[in-house]
């Protein structure tokens, strides 16, 4: 067990260095794979009755670490790490059953300690695979079907929580914001050309001299005028159809403009 903390601990501070430089995805590290796979193989080896140790949770950082270093990591070697941390993670008991199984308060609160931030460090690795392969994110979603439709309702509580880490995160990305604010500006040029007649929104202030060609407006079928005499009197339109005057003025005077 010592002996994997040292390799662990001397591992973390090297991924450490080597993901915090400027141009570190242009380094090619040939060892990450075979290393990537020994920190999956270590991961399995951990008890799922029990989190006595960081080993699962330090692996995961490491791997989490290699994010900007190449080779990249396959779709079947990103599936099965993926499988691999879910059920390292998921299995474990339940936060009181872990409180119970200590020997002393303290040791119950380091217990409890320790699984938050092996949580967070799934969390963390979730996020690096989601910018590494975007268009995958449904199918790292899909690995967790398993894990929502569990009978036990702390790994469904595990898988929920991942579920919305994965949602919450990819909605916040970069390149999700500019497709959709894309699509918003596009459906607004849409808008209009199809609408010949300028219009204006419910929070726009504007004055009569910009109307002046629009002397007439509708309100429930009838129609009334504007008074010239409040030409450069600003106001601001409620509606569309919205009469200066109000809908008891725009009733009043459409009987007479019949």
């Amino acid at each position: 067990m010592n002996l994997k903390l040292d390799y662990l601990n001397a591992l973390t501070k090297l991924t450490n260095i080597l993901s915090s430089q400027p141009l570190a995805f242009q380094f090619k590290f040939p060892q990450k794979l075979e290393i990537v796979t020994f920190m999956v193989e270590l991961i399995k080896e951990e008890p799922l009755n029990s989190i006595s140790s960081p080993i699962r949770q330090k692996a995961m950082n490491i791997i989490t670490d290699f994010r900007n270093l190449r080779p990249l990591l396959e779709v079947e070697g990103r599936a099965e790490l993926l499988s691999t941390c879910y059920k390292s993670v998921f299995c474990l008991p339940a936060v009181e059953a872990l409180q119970k199984e200590a020997s002393s308060p303290k040791e119950a609160q380091a217990n409890v300690e320790l699984f938050r931030e092996t949580l967070q460090s799934l969390r963390r690795l979730l996020e690096t695979l989601v910018v590494e392969k975007p268009t995958w994110t449904w199918y790292w979603l899909e690995l967790l079907d398993t894990w929502l439709n569990s009978q036990k309702d702390n790994e469904r509580e595990r898988a929920m929580w991942c579920t919305a880490c994965i949602l919450g995160f990819t909605a916040k990305m970069n390149n999700f914001e500019r497709r959709e604010g894309r699509n918003r500006v596009c459906g607004k040029k849409r808008a209009r050309a199809k609408s010949r007649v300028p219009t204006c929104s419910t929070t726009t202030s504007v004055r009569l001299p910009r109307l002046r060609k629009l002397w007439r407006a509708s309100w429930n079928g009838s129609t009334c005028r504007w008074s010239p005499a409040r030409r450069r009197r600003p106001y601001v339109l409620t509606g569309r159809h919205q009469h200066p005057h109000g809908r008891a003025h725009a009733a009043q005077q459409a009987p007479a403009l019949g």
